[in-house]
């Protein structure tokens, strides 16, 4: 049975942040009875700059949104999915690994690292993972660059 969330039930999930996962991961459990059949991943950030020019912490913090907070929030979810008998983890990926360029490494390289963890988690003897997908936004709809000078 699915349940929609009213808004003002929405809770905020900071995806860089172990007690934010934890809250989160509490909250929709409880919602849904730990009866949980879909994960999707969107969290998506980038800062632009060629990589020699950038600091170590805009890096970390990329690192932290694509692939960190993803990873970490479907080890937390997977025993949900896995009592349930059946479930999908939905990740959207980003275009940035399909058009190179040059001001987005960090961003590339966080993206190929989420869609290897998807590839090699197909292989995770559970089946429920084994309908996990990655998928690419084209960057025509992403809206993540709107107002940034390039």
């Amino acid at each position: 049975m699915r349940r929609r969330v009213p808004a003002e039930e929405e809770d905020p999930l900071d995806v860089a942040s172990d007690s934010s996962h934890r809250e989160a991961v509490e909250r929709v459990l409880e919602i849904t009875g730990a009866n949980l059949s879909a994960v999707l991943h969107n969290a998506g950030q980038t800062t632009t700059g060629f990589f020699e020019d950038l600091s170590g912490e805009p890096c970390r913090h990329i690192l932290e949104t694509h692939l960190i907070g993803a990873m970490d929030l479907t080890r937390r979810l997977l025993p949900a999915l896995r009592n349930n008998g059946s479930g999908r983890i939905e990740v959207i990926s980003s275009n940035v690994v399909n058009v190179p360029h040059p001001t987005f490494s960090v961003c590339a390289a966080a993206t190929w690292a989420l869609e290897g963890s998807c590839e090699a988690q197909v292989l995770y003897p559970v089946t429920v993972v084994a309908q996990r997908r990655c998928r690419s936004r084209g960057g025509e709809r992403c809206s993540m660059l709107a107002g940034t000078p390039l």
